[in-house]
């Protein structure tokens, strides 16, 4: 995943790996526990304040969820260090929250969760978060589906500033999100999803940013759209898909700090950004059989270019090779 930066400051590179060792186990009729763990690490990483060099970042063998699952006819509970999608991914998406939720199925069509836990377990935020968080899937036809999402934190966000101060603002998340999934073809394929943060004040840190009040307004919505073209099977060789993505997001409409979402670049960044608009490219091709190789490139400018004070960011390319076994 990438942060962009903009002209007059240099960019970033970075070469990452990350393993992941899954485990399942079924000790009961309704009862399963599911765990991973996870090693990633940054290296000849390079940024606006050094040159080039090996392993800067080494990380360290971490749970990434292990949870006890409770299944019984249509409702499903879940404890523990749990993975959680929101609607298309601009809230969250495959990664854990330390928490509980229950899931049930009302019919054919209709699913509905809740949850409390801590989104600081996905790894990317180095304090405590609790957070509330809800979705309602609804399937309108056998191709479509429509979600309503919602995340909203419960305690002051905590950052460490550019003086290793620890920084606490009231400023919360409340971010409610309308996304939509269809398959238009067997090949092609939409998704689309809007959100909106409805915060409150926004605490200590926005009062000492500049240009602050004009922010604030513009910055709370956001829009991402991806058409898919293709047919990719994880595992059958040689199938692939292309996409192009469509991006307006607000500084504080996508939480890029925590960066529990599905985009592979920073969006939003509530806390200081400027927001994305703009578009994307990318092709995922199976090389083998659970091998894919991933290939993306981003042109993107602020979300309002005369609050910002520059027009445009760097443009953004990413690769990435994935196995499975």
């Amino acid at each position: 995943k990438v942060m962009a930066s903009h002209d007059g400051n240099a960019g970033t590179s970075q070469f990452e790996k990350r393993l992941r060792l899954g485990f399942w186990a079924n000790p009961d009729k309704n009862l399963s526990v599911d765990g991973r763990l996870k090693y990633e690490d940054h290296s000849w990483e390079h940024d606006s304040n050094r040159t080039w060099s090996g392993a800067t970042n080494h990380g360290n063998v971490t749970v990434d969820k292990l949870s006890l699952n409770w299944n019984h006819a249509d409702t499903k509970a879940s404890i523990g260090r749990t993975e959680v999608s929101l609607g298309q991914g601009l809230l969250w998406w495959e990664n854990p929250i330390d928490g509980v939720y229950v899931q049930h199925q009302f019919g054919p069509k209709v699913s509905a969760m809740v949850g409390v836990g801590d989104i600081s377990a996905a790894g990317w935020n180095e304090f405590n978060t609790n957070t509330q968080f809800a979705n309602i899937a609804i399937q309108t036809s056998p191709a479509t589906k429509i979600t309503l999402a919602n995340m909203r934190t419960l305690t002051n966000t905590q950052r460490t500033n550019n003086l290793n101060a620890v920084v606490d603002s009231d400023y919360k998340l409340n971010q409610f999100a309308i996304g939509l999934n269809t398959q238009i073809t067997p090949k092609w394929n939409l998704i689309a999803e809007a959100v909106t943060n409805n915060v409150g004040s926004a605490g200590s840190y926005w009062d000492s940013a500049a240009g602050a009040d004009a922010k604030e307004e513009l910055d709370k919505h956001g829009l991402w759209t991806r058409v898919t073209y293709g047919k990719q099977e994880w595992n059958k060789a040689n199938t692939w898909q292309v996409y192009g993505e469509y991006f307006a997001l607000g500084n504080t409409s996508v939480d890029s700090n925590t960066w529990g979402h599905r985009l592979n670049i920073a969006g939003g960044n509530w806390f200081g950004g400027d927001g994305a608009r703009g578009f994307g490219l990318g092709v995922d091709y199976m090389l083998a059989a659970n091998t894919n190789l991933a290939v993306s490139w981003y042109k993107l400018k602020p979300y309002d270019e005369e609050a910002a004070g520059f027009s445009k960011y760097n443009d953004v390319g990413l690769a990435a090779l994935t196995y499975s076994f």
